[in-house]
């Protein structure tokens, strides 16, 4: 368990796969009376570090829509999509996977998959359809 109190001193990082790990430094006491003494009472969320440059994501990685509304990269052959599970739909994920998969399996669960970038050709195919059989009625 990593607590943040005010020993707290540094913040180290780890990545393993596609899972960035934080640790911080020195490792808290965790003995109730000094987490009285030492936990602030104002908590406050640190800066999350960016990307560098040149950095894809991998199989898997989630991909969510950042700040400014974009979502990072994903590894050449990989898309950034929605995984929905097929016993439960309002159960979604974004993350990038193979840009030709339509289903994944995941933890012996079944999830269906759709890229964003598919998805957008899709809507705008269809948006073509709609406007040139209402041309067809004028």
């Amino acid at each position: 368990m990593n607590v943040i109190n005010t020993e707290t001193t540094k913040v180290g990082f780890a990545v393993k796969e596609n899972i960035v790990m934080g640790y911080y430094c020195p490792r808290a006491n965790t003995d109730p009376e000094a987490l009285k003494k030492n936990t602030p009472k104002e908590r406050v969320a640190p800066t999350p570090p960016e990307a560098p440059a040149g950095v894809a994501l991998m199989t898997g990685a989630m991909c969510p829509k950042l700040d400014d509304g974009k979502r990072a990269p994903c590894k050449e052959g990989l898309c950034c999509g929605q995984g929905t599970l097929s016993t439960d739909q309002s159960n979604t994920v974004d993350q990038c996977m193979e840009n030709n998969i339509t289903t994944f399996d995941e933890a012996g669960e079944t999830w269906n998959f759709v890229c964003y970038e598919s998805a957008s050709r899709i809507m705008m195919t269809l948006g073509t359809i709609m406007a040139s059989v209402g041309l067809l009625y004028i």
